[in-house]
């Protein structure tokens, strides 16, 4: 009994330094020449950025011959210049038409499961 507060201070210190894991949803809109040209800059300009992709789809637009493609990212706490970086990057791209970006969720997980040895 007298030791459980000591251990819940330690337990709150040790949350002060957790990073959060951002999910970010990407979109870009690209000329419909290469689907794959699309996807392959977009997980080139991920990997430069220290961004892990945990879904990436794309699909054909029927009427403006052009594609899409989505990308749900993992970042280590929240950093949007870092997605204003990536954006910035492949709207430099002549193929890409439009890029859009927003944050998806923060995990607390990590955050969560600490506070629950309390």
């Amino acid at each position: 009994m007298v030791l459980r507060p000591v251990s819940q201070a330690i337990n709150r210190r040790s949350t002060v330094g957790t990073e959060l894991t951002t999910t970010y949803q990407i979109e870009l809109t690209g000329d419909g020449e290469s689907e794959e040209a699309s996807r392959s800059l977009l997980l080139e300009t991920l990997r430069r950025n220290q961004l892990r992709p945990e879904l990436l789809s794309s699909e054909d637009i029927d009427d403006s011959h052009g594609v899409n493609v989505e990308a749900l990212v993992l970042g280590e706490g929240r950093d949007d210049a870092k997605l204003e970086r990536v954006a910035a990057a492949l709207q430099r791209d002549a193929a890409v038409r439009s890029v859009s970006w927003r944050v998806s969720n923060v995990d607390k997980e990590s955050a969560r499961s600490t506070q629950a040895a309390e």
